[in-house]
């Protein structure tokens, strides 16, 4: 692994930066801009809606793309729907399975205290339009999800919907999402995985987790911005009409009336991010090539090596674990915790600082801002030896 970032031509450009923010957005491998690149010179047309060779071209290659994503997913292409990111996905599972409704007034929904923004704010958003009561499954004294306690609230209250996180953006912590699931069916309750911080580092199977709906960016994968997918089982899509009207998604349209297309495609109204979802599996098929057993490997030794250095350090507090997913977040009482960011970027070390749209989270925590170090692939214990060194003269 100590080669890959070669892989990455940002590192070229910047030869002296650590970056330790690969939670936020993840470098992006050549072979990956050279696809994206290649497909704007030499094959962009429109998709699904042309009668002549190069759209017929490229609908195969963006069609081939959403095989590949479902592949690396372990799912059916006719179950990945391409969307703009993974908040745009939770958001579009909503809103469709309250237009279907899946939703009423009077349901329940469980979250847990963990949930980025993105799986929160809408669900508070739908509580403006719905009489719906929200209930956050609580975090114990590990900073670890209360299993029992989530378990407890799905048998005491009516849960129509449980969404939940499968890595924690700001702690790494890593939720048991198969365990979650099935309590899930047990109770009759439909499942969503925010996947957005885990597809990068874990392998993902949705058949074997038996979710309902999964959400994930491609540029937390290595992949490009404005891309991501919605995953619903086919079981589901058979009972829902989609959200968004436009072109692409009907097969006729009527005076008073329309004719939806099949699924995936109803989903996915007007042009969609063809260049961009082509990019995803390409990133996805870099991902293959280095292998996600031995990125899991390489990330988790350097998880727990930087944690053993940081834990030296005096009066830190640390809200990660040694097995954390690729994340320690930590502060120090006595710090800022931006200054420290601050400082650190002025020695070219790329960290994040803040409440990282967990601020429910950060409440529960009892404070009100802290220090992130994420990791990608390409990270070595060089990276974090540097960035060791720096935090260590920062705040003696």
């Amino acid at each position: 692994m100590k080669n890959i970032k070669k892989d990455f031509p940002f590192f070229q450009h910047h030869e002296n930066i650590v970056y330790l923010d690969s939670a936020a957005s993840a470098q992006k491998p050549q072979v990956m801009i050279d696809c994206i690149k290649h497909t704007y010179e030499t094959s962009y047309a429109n998709v699904h809606r042309g009668s002549f060779p190069v759209s017929d071209n490229i609908t195969e290659k963006y069609e081939q793309a959403r095989k590949t994503v479902a592949k690396f997913f372990h799912a059916n292409p006719r179950e990945v729907i391409f969307t703009k990111g993974t908040t745009d996905s939770i958001n579009m599972s909503i809103r469709t399975l309250e237009d279907n409704g899946f939703i009423k007034d009077g349901d329940h929904i469980l979250l847990t205290e963990f949930e980025h923004h993105s799986n929160l704010v809408p669900w508070l958003q739908l509580q403006k339009r719905k009489n719906i009561k929200i209930h956050l499954a609580p975090i114990n004294d590990q900073q670890e999800l209360d299993i029992k306690e989530y378990e407890n609230l799905l048998k005491k209250h009516p849960i129509k919907i449980t969404a939940f996180t499968h890595v924690s953006n700001t702690t790494g912590t890593l939720l048991p999402i198969k365990k979650m699931s099935e309590l899930a069916k047990k109770h009759n309750a439909i499942s969503i995985i925010d996947a957005a911080q885990s597809a990068a580092h874990i392998d993902i199977d949705v058949k074997d987790i038996q979710c309902d709906i999964l959400a994930a960016s491609a540029h937390k994968m290595y992949g490009p911005t404005s891309v991501g997918i919605l995953y619903i089982t086919e079981e589901l899509l058979k009972k829902l009409s989609s959200p968004v009207g436009g072109g692409s998604m009907v097969n006729q349209v009527f005076r008073d009336s329309f004719e939806e297309q099949e699924y995936p495609q109803n989903f996915e109204a007007g042009t969609p991010p063809i260049v961009e979802a082509i990019g995803f599996a390409a990133a996805c098929d870099y991902i293959n090539s280095i292998g996600k057993t031995k990125i899991y490997e390489h990330e988790k030794e350097l998880t727990e090596y930087a944690y053993i250095l940081l834990e030296t350090l005096p009066n830190i507090k640390i809200f990660s674990h040694k097995k954390s997913v690729g994340i320690i977040n930590f502060f120090f009482p006595d710090h800022m915790s931006i200054q420290i960011a601050e400082e650190l970027g002025e020695r070219n070390i790329c960290i994040r600082a803040g409440r990282f749209c967990t601020h429910p989270l950060l409440e529960t925590l009892g404070i009100s801002s802290s220090i992130r170090i994420s990791l990608g692939m390409y990270n070595t214990k060089e990276d974090i030896d540097t960035a060791y060194q720096a935090l260590s003269e920062i705040i003696a």
